[in-house]
């Protein structure tokens, strides 16, 4: 057991330093951050069992930071940092229930942004915490209804673990991830032109989910952790 307990901190440690290199722009790490979690909490039949199940630890409650999913999404979760005039917009029915959007002014042009809603000052949602299938595989975090999309946090994090490059690559990913990467998925249009985001809700979404884990693992494991920096 004194095993797993050491896995477990260098684990966490990792998790904490590749979100960390994430937050100062190296975005690759979004992999890294999934197959962290994935040796953490994945169980699969007898031949993949999580490190939390190693240790009989899997029963905690799980940290939520997510928006609930609403009818017409359009512009929540927009902080809006310039002035917009004479401009039409138009935004698709797609829920992200991870990330929220800055829209800025940047050498006279307008800049779009996902950022993981961990970071936003006011407005996010109160944490809430659930089972560990409520978690997983109970909440829908990427909805596009348009095109009939849907992801959960399980979805995603394997998708970029176990098809994008971190424990294996498939040649043909899941439609649903494939498309929540893009950085046009949120299909938002001003004065009738695709808007480019500048980079990927998914790998933001995936940063955001590492908030959720280290939080839930320094709040629910601190007679384990080796001297946690606990999260707010």
């Amino acid at each position: 057991m004194r095993r797993f307990h050491d896995l477990l901190n260098e684990l966490l440690l990792d998790l904490r330093d590749d979100c960390s290199a994430f937050d100062q722009g190296i975005v690759r790490k979004s992999k890294d951050i999934a197959g962290r979690i994935r040796t953490i909490v994945k169980d699969k039949g007898r031949n993949t069992i999580s490190l939390l199940t190693h240790l009989n630890r899997k029963d905690i409650l799980f940290t939520d930071s997510s928006m609930p999913i609403i009818d017409k999404p359009n512009f929540s979760f927009f902080d809006l940092r310039t002035n917009i005039t004479n401009t039409a917009i138009s935004v698709s029915q797609v829920h992200m229930g991870l990330v929220f959007k800055i829209l800025e002014s940047e050498g006279g042009r307008l800049k779009f942004t996902f950022a993981p809603l961990f970071i936003r000052k006011k407005g996010k949602p109160d944490l809430k915490f659930i089972s560990f299938d409520a978690w997983w595989e109970g909440q829908i975090i990427y909805r596009d209804l348009e095109h009939n999309l849907s992801l959960t946090r399980g979805d995603l994090i394997l998708s970029a673990a176990d098809q994008d490059g971190f424990a294996h690559v498939d040649k043909n990913l899941n439609p649903e991830y494939l498309k929540f990467l893009s950085e046009d998925s949120l299909e938002m249009r001003f004065n009738n032109e695709l808007v480019q985001f500048s980079n990927s809700p998914a790998k933001v979404s995936i940063r955001q989910i590492g908030y959720e884990l280290i939080h839930t693992l320094e709040h629910n494991l601190g007679d384990l952790i080796l001297h946690p920096p606990i999260q707010p």
